[in-house]
C-alpha cells in the first residue's frame, strides 16, 4: 500500500506539457487571498511548439491574475455528480466533500484528455529547524548525522545555522525522517565508518520512534 500524502500541504500546482519523449515546465498556478495567479516560464514562452492552456490563457502575456479560478483549470476537476468521484477522491485519500481547488487539482484532476499535466508544489514543511530536531532525537552530532547519510557536515552546520537553503538536503532528510525504515536501511547498507556503539543507538531509536 501507497503512503498516503498529506496534500494540505499543498501551496500551488505545477502544469507540464508531455509528449512520448519530452516533458517541459509550462508554467504555475497559485493561491493567494482568494485569487488566482498564473506565470508562463520563459522558457515554454520561447519554446517553438508552445501551445495556449486557453483563450484566457494566451502566450502574448506571462503573468495572469483573477478573482475566479481560469476555465481551463476548472475544466480539469470531475464533476461531483460522476458517480465515480468518490473512488477517484478515494484513490488519493483526500474527501469527497474536499472544496480546495488547488488540492483538486492536484489530485484528481492531475490528468486529464490533454497533454498537460498537473504537478503539485508543496510547502517546504522541512526546514533547518526540522533538521536539527531530526539529529537530536536520533541522538547524533553534526559528524554523525553527515556519517549516517552521506552527507558532509559543514553542509550540515550550514543548513542548521540558515547560512545555506540546503533544498536538496532538506528533500532527502523529510523523507527519512517520514520513513524510519529507510533511514535504518540507508544506515545499515551505507554508514560503515559510523562506531558500532553509535549505530546501534540510532538504529534502536529509528526502530522505536514515538517522536512524531
Amino acid at each position: 500500500m501507497f503512503h498516503k500524502l498529506d496534500y494540505s500541504k499543498v501551496i500551488g500546482i505545477n502544469v507540464f506539457l508531455e509528449r512520448s519523449s519530452t516533458r517541459i515546465l509550462v508554467g504555475k498556478l497559485e493561491r493567494k487571498q482568494d485569487q488566482y495567479f498564473f506565470t508562463y516560464s520563459e522558457k515554454y514562452l520561447n519554446y517553438k511548439k508552445a501551445i495556449p492552456l486557453g483563450h484566457e490563457l494566451p502566450l502574448t502575456k506571462q503573468y495572469f491574475e483573477a478573482k475566479e479560478l481560469f476555465p481551463f483549470f476548472f475544466d480539469r476537476i470531475p464533476a461531483k455528480e460522476n458517480p465515480a468521484y468518490p473512488e477517484y477522491c478515494k484513490q488519493f485519500g483526500i474527501s469527497p466533500t474536499e472544496k480546495n481547488v488547488i488540492i483538486l487539482l492536484a489530485t484528481i484532476g492531475r490528468k486529464g484528455p490533454s497533454w498537460f499535466v498537473f504537478e503539485p508544489i508543496w510547502e517546504d514543511s522541512f526546514s533547518s529547524k526540522d533538521l536539527k530536531t531530526f539529529r537530536q532525537n536520533l541522538g547524533l552530532s553534526t559528524r554523525d548525522l553527515a556519517i549516517c547519510f552521506g552527507i558532509s557536515q559543514a553542509t550540515i552546520v550550514r543548513i542548521e545555522n540558515s547560512k545555506a537553503s540546503g533544498t536538496e538536503v532538506l528533500k532527502f532528510l523529510d523523507v527519512l525522517n517520514e520513513f524510519p525504515e529507510a533511514a535504518a536501511y540507508y544506515i545499515e547498507k551505507y554508514a560503515s565508518a559510523l562506531h558500532s556503539k553509535t549505530k546501534e543507538k540510532v538504529l534502536n531509536k529509528l526502530k522505536e520512534k514515538n517522536w512524531r
